[in-house]
């Protein structure tokens, strides 16, 4: 019994801030900011106990318990983020983020060659001979990477015989932007249609019963 009576309760908190999130379409009223606001505030607790929780489980625990001092490092860059806190002594919080920023660079740049760069290469340079479909799309990536960097090619000298081609050639890269722009913009457009309509069946399935 108790059961059921979190569950319905559940779904009508769920129903009551989905109507006054949705009474933004008509302006920002006053059950819409109280929305917001339980919503930052909810999502703030949420983000204070997984770090009290990370804290514990991976910096105190395993010094405690398991005898892994090395994580006294880590225990001390973070409490020396704290120092931001004082105006004479925030010159202390730099090393600590120095160290985030630089590691944090470094472990992006990697993600960035691989994903933007190494497996792009590798795609482009597909195998053109293979079954009619697959040739077809790997010929079409490959224009598409060639053309679009060629519309980003600004050394070309107004006076070279390659000027007209390569302007041809990046004509057809911008429309390769365009229409990869479009597509990107539709999938954004339906991803978030996808929600809306989430959050109506929810509104009428679940909380009004109505099928």
């Amino acid at each position: 019994m108790a059961q059921d009576l979190i569950a319905v309760t559940g779904v009508w908190v769920a129903a009551l801030y989905t109507l006054f999130t949705f009474s933004f379409i008509y302006k920002e009223t006053a059950i819409y900011r109280f929305a917001e606001y339980t919503f930052v505030g909810a999502t703030a607790g949420h983000y204070i106990v997984i770090a009290y929780q990370s804290i514990m489980n991976k910096g105190l625990y395993p010094i405690v318990r398991q005898g892994q001092y090395i994580y006294i490092l880590p225990m001390i860059l973070g409490l020396m983020m704290f120092s931001r806190f004082s105006k004479k002594q925030s010159w202390i919080s730099y090393y600590p983020l120095a160290l985030l920023v630089g590691v944090g660079t470094a472990l992006a740049m990697r993600g960035t060659i691989q994903a933007e760069f190494l497996t792009q290469i590798t795609s482009t340079i597909a195998p053109l001979f293979a079954p009619s479909l697959t040739a077809f799309n790997n010929l079409v990536i490959a224009v598409t990477v060639i053309s679009v960097l060629i519309y980003f090619l600004f050394t070309v000298e107004t006076k070279s015989s390659l000027k007209r081609p390569m302007d041809y050639v990046g004509k057809i890269g911008r429309y390769m932007l365009m229409i990869g722009f479009g597509a990107q913009f539709g999938a954004a457009i339906m991803t978030r249609l996808g929600f809306v309509i989430a959050r109506f069946q929810f509104l009428l399935f679940e909380w009004l019963h109505l099928q």
